[in-house]
């Protein structure tokens, strides 16, 4: 999962708007509206597919204190560190950049983001499914390398050669303006 929170997300006026008609559409007042989507949201795409297996979910996220304090809100702690949620039980990763100190500006903790960005990268692009936004740049770089070529020849009505297996659009448009999608 890329669970955004924090200044980069409120700074970005498309997702002001979505986080604006998320809360709307749900009657958001009060103590209960966040500027951000809850991970409540991110997880009802894994929901609907109730498993019997535990599944491992990674989540990268700048605010992983938030996001383990929903974690608790949302759903029952079970042993070795599995929490039930719904029809489904998940054990829950947090990637190391998400747990990063962006504000030390030394060489070595530079080098250390990178390498971490670079692994949770691989982490999206390779994963069975991905639940996340195409609203930044890492959003849209991750789609591109999750595009498969579509097997033998499509069909004169087709959009696209490519198809985007096992990825969900958590939030934000859904049609990638055309001058912003690589591969075609």
């Amino acid at each position: 999962l890329q669970v955004q929170r924090g200044d980069e997300l409120l700074s970005n006026t498309k997702a002001k708007e979505f986080i604006s008609h998320y809360w709307d559409t749900r009657g958001g007042n009060g103590s209960e509206m966040r500027n951000y989507i809850p991970l409540v949201h991110y997880l009802r795409h894994y929901n609907y597919r109730c498993s019997t297996k535990t599944r491992i979910i990674y989540i990268s996220t700048s605010n992983s204190t938030e996001v383990s304090n929903e974690i608790t809100m949302i759903g029952q702690k079970m042993n070795r560190g599995k929490t039930r949620i719904g029809c489904n039980t998940f054990r829950f990763r947090f990637i190391e950049s998400s747990a990063s100190d962006k504000t030390t500006d030394s060489c070595d903790a530079r080098y250390s983001r990178t390498i971490a960005n670079i692994a949770d990268f691989l982490i999206f692009s390779k994963a069975a499914s991905f639940v996340g936004d195409f609203d930044s740049d890492w959003g849209r770089l991750v789609r591109t390398f999750r595009l498969k070529m579509k097997e033998g020849p499509t069909s004169d009505g087709d959009e696209s050669p490519v198809s985007l297996p096992g990825t969900e659009i958590a939030w934000g448009e859904i049609k990638i303006p055309q001058a912003k999608i690589p591969g075609w």
